[in-house]
């Protein structure tokens, strides 16, 4: 049995209003509430210590262990994305944040915010921030973020955030997807590939290079009494040629079949057949992918 990626929570799970800015080092700490619901000024002074109501932002310092480029600058720190769940029989709130730099202009095609997740749960009315990191990876660009974020079912009682980016430019598009994903504590980049590239933008003059399009359709597997499914990459389309195969102006036709399963906190794969793009290769998307 397959599950579609789009396949998402259902809507019975409520959800909470966003807004947001600014971000300080991570406090992981309980707030007693006295409400059913986190509200966001609680929620983001548990992790970074402050919180403006005026900006609805917090300032943040990332820590060094950061997979981004902004180690120890002073960050503003934004909400993206929240809402409220169901797992395991306990009510959480999922926090998708976004960071630019303080006091610099960060406007520029490559300038890509930080992105960061929490997940906090409720016990006997208190809440606790149960898994935190506020630097697992960046998208967006011309300092915006991205703005397809949805929450994911992985497992029977495990949820992730996905985050799917288009990114254009020369004629070129590509679509990244990101899974940030709970584990032990912290938040882990569980799966990061290439779903879509094409260049119908500026294709089409046989003096340049061919007209491609190719795509990969995601499915979540259910592996008997796994924790987490498996995942189905299925790709299909044409591609660039390569280069002693065929004539620089003829889109070569790729087909593939990957299957990835969850080990440590990520999804590694345990088979490939099949051809990968040149987009794969330019963005890590072949044999070397996280």
């Amino acid at each position: 049995m397959r599950i579609p990626i789009f396949l998402l929570l259902p809507a019975a799970i409520f959800t909470f209003t966003s807004g947001c800015r600014d971000g300080s080092a991570e406090l992981l700490h309980e707030k007693p509430v006295g409400q059913p619901t986190l509200e966001l000024p609680d929620a983001m002074t548990m992790l970074f210590g402050n919180f403006d109501v005026k900006t609805q932002s917090s300032t943040a310092l990332m820590e060094d262990k950061s997979a981004t480029k902004h180690d120890r600058k002073p960050m503003i720190v934004r909400s993206l994305f929240r809402t409220g769940t169901i797992q395991a029989g306990e009510q959480r709130l999922v926090l998708v944040t976004y960071s630019v730099p303080r006091g610099e202009t960060f406007d520029c095609h490559q300038c890509s915010p930080t992105i960061g997740m929490a997940v906090f749960s409720q016990s006997q009315r208190h809440w606790s921030v149960e898994a935190s990191d506020a630097s697992v990876t960046e998208s967006g660009s011309w300092g915006r973020p991205p703005t397809n974020v949805q929450l994911l079912q992985i497992g029977p009682e495990r949820q992730a955030i996905q985050i799917r980016e288009v990114y254009r430019g020369g004629g070129e598009t590509t679509t990244i997807l990101q899974v940030l994903v709970p584990w032990k504590g912290g938040i882990r980049l569980g799966l990061y590939r290439v779903i879509s590239d094409d260049d119908l933008g500026g294709c089409g003059d046989p003096e340049l290079l061919p007209c491609y399009s190719n795509r990969r359709t995601l499915n979540f597997i259910p592996m008997g009494e796994a924790e987490y499914y498996d995942v189905e990459l299925r790709l299909a389309g044409t591609d660039l040629p390569e280069s002693d195969t065929l004539p620089a102006n003829k889109a070569r036709v790729v087909r593939g079949l990957e299957i990835l399963t969850f080990q440590d906190g990520k999804y590694v794969r345990a088979s490939r057949r099949g051809d990968v793009t040149s987009e794969d290769h330019f963005v890590g998307g072949g044999e070397d992918v996280q």
